[in-house]
């Protein structure tokens, strides 16, 4: 019987040559970007424009001119003097983008985590540990657990580079390596619905729905939602996934607007907690890559959110601007895994395949509140120009978790022994609590300064008062710590002519210790930031882009104490640097060209134990991207390809170094039809079917993850 893929692909040919003997729809758009790309925005149809709404961007180029992620003001992208990419929707809908991972590949400089660690890794933006912000707010910031797994409510992703301290923070502290926003869909003026299937390789199924509503003159409300049931390359993995977004927009008057947001969705998987480095890179030991690393038959990890925001903004004056913007999350997950210990019990060498597994449970919940209020004031005396941001944040975090490890083992699993498999037994009691609380009192004020036409001068501060509360019930060692940090932002952005503009930046970043075992209580790790670099912004020629050469250092980093086993202390250091050059191109609308490209030489410059000079793991120094995009004009109107290319050098996968994955080059494609109202999509990712290990999170241990092999998946969207 042929296989999925070539399945869909005989289908979606079938349908492409059927269509083309058609005439062309010319009233109806290529794409459903297109389609909305002439919709007003949430900003023209609520209140005047000077108001900052969180509404969708233009959708019918790649090219971003502006954002608020950065400053928390609308701004031109050239004016800001830090890096920052993205990602639009149109970009999303067009690569056939599902998850957040697949939307990083797109942004130089960046290791996405992958869906398998959400519980285990954040991404790296600039060799660090970045957060995920949705809408501006934080969502705690341990691990990637937020990430719906869910590109449905998404209008884009915006990725700040570098520590962002002076406008955001929040739970454990603030940004050290980078920031990712999530910017959700807003409601529209105007009635529009949207319903799709989704059916790919691995068994995997969903559906998704977006529905907009205005609500007479004044009310909109919008719902997006998605259910899906994956499978996995990996045997026996596979998951179910919900996710639903309620958006309620509501504009009292001509000067104000509230939004109400929320979120629910859970995600259930089995864990999978990596293959050993040792016979998968060290050699070729007969091992199925694919193959499930644990128990089979282990609880499934289960991962639920709850999130509501309000935001409220106001004109009190052509010249001043309220904006109050509050946010309740609440997350739980109980994860459940199965795993070789390597520290404790490490493989006999003359049975290297063969590894002793233990088993364990982690469950924790969040609760975090947030209040944040600012206020923006515009004035000007002669040729200088002032937009002045200030403002408070108030954030509660409260930290509940608890550990269990059954360090009896569950028996000896041979992994080149494809049949093997053991027993899970039963999930191992709790021995160690954790109840922690984390207060955040902030007071923030930022000044953008624009000396005459040509020069911007952007200065911010921010003091932060965070109070660290760490309890382990049942007597265990805790402490509670006050820190006061100032962080400041210095940039300077310089108009050049001929559409390029200059800049530099410096910031700073702190963030509090989680986990910490030492003698003293710890003190939050530092982060310091510089970047020059230019920016061309010439939207009419379909050319926007940056080169940025850049260093960061992070401080107070918790190493192992060479004196005392199980005792940490906050000697280490680490350096990143590196260039990094993201550009897009769009001569026309039938075509648009992404670039982007990162060099990264991120090291440890001090430490106690491990040896200085070793890479950071998981960062390549060498990586980058190419997407190319062809829309058809005319009677092909309706049909669009998209070509992807993505490519990095040898990773790290622990500290000390030991072992390296293999350089990698990776294809893609996409294909859209558009006839009518309906849209039909496909993405094959991993085009040439290469197969290789990539580096993996768990516990910091030698294990690897096998690269998805070549798989196909088939979106159908109807508009109605």
């Amino acid at each position: 019987m042929p296989s999925l893929s070539s399945r869909v692909v005989r289908a979606v040919l079938l349908t492409v040559l059927t269509i083309s003997s058609l005439p062309a729809y010319a009233q109806e758009p290529t794409t459903t970007a297109d389609a909305e790309a002439t919709e007003p925005s949430t900003s023209d149809w609520i209140v005047e424009d000077s108001i900052d709404v969180e509404g969708e961007a233009p959708r019918d180029s790649l090219i971003q001119p502006e954002t608020s992620a950065a400053t928390r003001t609308r701004t031109p992208v050239e004016e800001i003097p830090q890096s920052i990419q993205i990602v639009p929707r149109r970009l999303l809908e067009e690569q056939e983008v599902r998850t957040l991972d697949q939307a990083l590949v797109n942004v130089s400089g960046v290791v996405p985590s992958k869906p398998e660690e959400l519980v285990l890794q954040q991404p790296l933006v600039r060799g660090f540990a970045a957060e995920i912000f949705i809408d501006g707010l934080p969502a705690f910031s341990l691990t990637p657990v937020v990430d719906p797994l869910s590109m449905i409510n998404v209008e884009r992703v915006e990725v700040l580079k570098g520590p962002s301290s002076t406008l955001f923070g929040g739970g454990i502290g603030a940004p050290l390596g980078g920031m990712i926003n999530i910017v959700s869909k807003a409601p529209l003026p105007t009635e529009r619905s949207e319903a799709g299937l989704r059916l790919g390789e691995f068994e995997t199924l969903g559906a998704f729905f977006d529905l907009n509503r205005p609500v007479g003159e004044a009310v909109a409300l919008r719902v997006t939602g998605e259910v899906t049931d994956a499978g996995s390359h990996l045997r026996t993995v596979d998951g179910e996934s919900y996710s639903l977004f309620p958006t309620l927009s509501a504009r009292f008057g001509e000067r104000t607007v509230l939004t109400l947001r929320g979120q629910l969705s859970r995600n259930e998987t089995l864990e999978y907690t990596g293959l050993p480095a040792s016979i998968t890179l060290g050699g070729d030991f007969g091992v199925d890559p694919d193959r499930f690393s644990g128990a089979t038959n282990a609880p499934n990890t289960v991962i639920e959110n709850r999130l509501i925001t309000a935001r409220l903004e106001h004109r009190i004056s052509p010249r001043l601007d309220a904006t109050l913007e509050a946010r309740h999350y609440a997350s739980s997950f109980e994860e459940y895994s199965s795993f070789p210990f390597l520290a404790l019990f490490p493989p006999d060498p003359e049975r290297p395949t063969e590894f002793t597994l233990i088993r364990g449970q982690l469950p924790t919940d969040v609760d975090q509140w947030t209040l944040s209020p600012r206020v923006e004031w515009s004035t000007e005396a002669g040729s200088v120009r002032h937009r002045v941001l200030a403002g408070i944040e108030i954030d509660r975090t409260r930290y509940e978790a608890a550990t269990g490890f059954d360090f009896t083992p569950l028996g000896v699993l041979d992994y080149s022994d494809p049949e093997a498999d053991l027993d899970f037994g039963e999930i191992p009691q709790l021995t160690s609590f954790f109840d922690d609380t984390y207060d955040t009192a902030a007071v923030f004020v930022q000044d953008q300064v624009e000396l005459g036409d040509r020069v911007r001068v952007l200065a911010g501060l921010r003091f932060t008062r965070l109070g660290i509360e760490q309890r382990t019930p049942g007597g265990g060692p805790g402490f509670d710590s006050t820190y006061d940090e100032l962080t400041p932002r210095l940039g300077l952005s310089v108009d050049l002519g001929a559409h390029v503009d200059a800049f530099a930046g410096y910031s700073e970043g702190f963030r509090g210790v989680l986990f910490f075992n030492g003698a003293e209580p710890p003190v939050p790790e530092t982060s310091e930031h510089a970047e020059v670099g230019l920016k061309i912004a010439a939207p009419d020629h379909g050319l926007q882009g940056s080169v940025a050469l850049y260093e960061l250092v992070r401080s107070n980093v918790p190493t192992p104490d060479p004196t005392s086993p199980f005792v940490q202390v906050q000697t280490g250091e680490q350096r990143a640097r590196g260039l990094e050059l993201d550009l897009v191109w769009e001569p026309d609308e039938r075509l648009s060209l992404l670039v982007a490209y990162a060099f990264a030489d991120a090291e440890i410059t001090r430490d106690t134990t491990f040896p200085v000079g070793d890479r950071l793991a998981r960062v390549p120094e060498h990586s980058g991207r190419v997407a190319l995009r062809y829309r058809g004009l005319g009677r092909w109107r309706h049909v669009g390809v998209g070509l992807g290319l993505s490519a990095g050098t040898e990773r790290e996968i622990t500290l000390p170094n030991q072992l390296e994955t293999e350089s990698y080059l990776l294809f893609d494609l996409q294909a859209s039809i558009q006839l009518g109202p309906a849209r039909l999509g496909l993405s094959v990712v991993n085009l040439a079917d290469e197969d290789f290990f990539e580096p993996y999170q768990y516990l910091s241990q030698a294990v690897v993850i096998p690269t998805r092999p070549r798989s196909v998946t088939g979106t159908l969207r109807w508009r109605f």
